[in-house]
């Protein structure tokens, strides 16, 4: 218990250093395009997955590292909730609402296996670390299948 409470400030780190608009949702008529914040958003993650892979093989040694890099891709998927990604062509209000849907449910995904990590990382289980990594390859697959432009 000690433990996790010395953690606790590292995992509001990234909420301290992002400002209020961050955590905006874009409205529903707006389109953003080039450096959004959803591809922001998704570049933290690749990155961080990346940095995940290494420090999972040594919890105990990459504790701190590890806490801050989870609280880090944590919040990237909540920025990634409230933001739309690029409508297919073609798609009437219905379909595009359901599209929206589906969206915030594959990050909503996304999200649980980022706090099974972060869970994980607290309680120092390499198993469950190795399993949440899986998992969240697998909930970034499956975004990518049905929501990301070509």
């Amino acid at each position: 218990m000690r433990k996790s409470l010395l953690l606790l400030p590292l995992l509001c780190v990234p909420f301290l250093n992002s400002g209020v608009d961050a955590w905006a949702p874009t409205s529903a008529g707006e389109e953003r395009v080039g450096d959004s914040r959803l591809e922001e958003a998704m570049g933290v993650l690749k990155k961080g997955q990346r940095s995940l892979k290494k420090l999972i093989r040594e919890p105990e040694a990459n504790a701190v590292a590890l806490t801050a890099l989870l609280a880090k891709l944590e919040a990237a998927v909540v920025v990634a909730l409230g933001e739309r990604p690029p409508l297919p062509e073609g798609l009437d209000d219905k379909q595009s609402a359901l599209f929206m849907v589906g969206y915030k449910r594959e990050i909503a995904g996304l999200l649980v296996a980022v706090l099974a990590l972060e869970s994980a990382a607290i309680e120092q289980d390499p198993e469950a670390l190795q399993a949440g990594y899986q998992a969240l390859t697998a909930a970034k697959k499956s975004g990518h299948e049905g929501y990301r432009e070509s």
